[in-house]
């Protein structure tokens, strides 16, 4: 990591800019959004905020409630005035809470290894504003594990009143459930369709369903 930050540092000259004041992190959240479904675009990927129906609304409406309490923090590093990479978090109760990176692709970003480059200057300036837990999403990502992450068990409870239907319902969902996960997201969404040359669609929203 250090090697990684040693020859962005010498290839560019960083700024560093943490944003979270009220009335700055909405127009930042819109740039980093930008840059984010750019980068996913040139991969023919639709990016989380095409994945994910409403996830834009959603996410736009978080920013704009919690930024007026100081709990939103976007950090941008820019390089001549122009961002280079963003990570999109949220700050409580002494931890952040980091939800998604975005960055700029091809040369010489690809070299800098700018992605993992990025998430440590994250981690240096939250320590730096004494944050001693990062809880970094679900996903057990091999570059988290190379950062020295923990990884938990994430579970889900189904809540059935005692009556045989409706434990036989909950029964059937659980099972529907993984199927669609096996099924549709690892097997279909995530390994075949991006091998074919077909436009890329939105996650079902059956399948979101299952998993809430």
């Amino acid at each position: 990591v250090r090697r990684g930050q040693r020859s962005l540092e010498k290839e560019c000259r960083v700024q560093i800019e943490l944003v979270d004041q009220p009335g700055q992190v909405e127009a930042a959240f819109d740039e980093f959004v930008r840059l984010h479904q750019s980068k996913w675009q040139g991969e023919n990927q639709l990016g989380h905020f095409g994945d994910w129906r409403g996830a834009y609304a959603f996410n736009r409406e978080l920013v704009e409630t919690l930024g007026s309490r100081g709990r939103v923090l976007l950090m941008r590093l820019s390089v001549g005035g122009e961002p280079i990479a963003y990570e999109y978090a949220f700050v409580h109760g002494g931890r952040l809470f980091w939800r998604l990176p975005a960055r700029q692709t091809g040369e010489p970003w690809d070299t800098l290894s700018l992605g993992r480059v990025s998430l440590s200057y994250l981690v240096r300036e939250s320590v730096g504003r004494d944050i001693r837990v990062i809880e970094a999403g679900s996903g057990g990502y091999a570059y988290k594990r190379r950062l020295g992450a923990d990884e938990l068990t994430l579970g889900a409870m189904i809540v059935a009143a005692r009556r045989p239907l409706a434990l036989a319902r909950g029964w059937w969902l659980q099972r529907f459930a993984r199927l669609m996960y096996l099924g549709y997201y690892r097997l279909w969404f995530a390994r075949i369709a991006p091998r074919l040359p077909l436009r890329r669609r939105p996650l079902w929203s059956l399948w979101i369903r299952s998993k809430v």
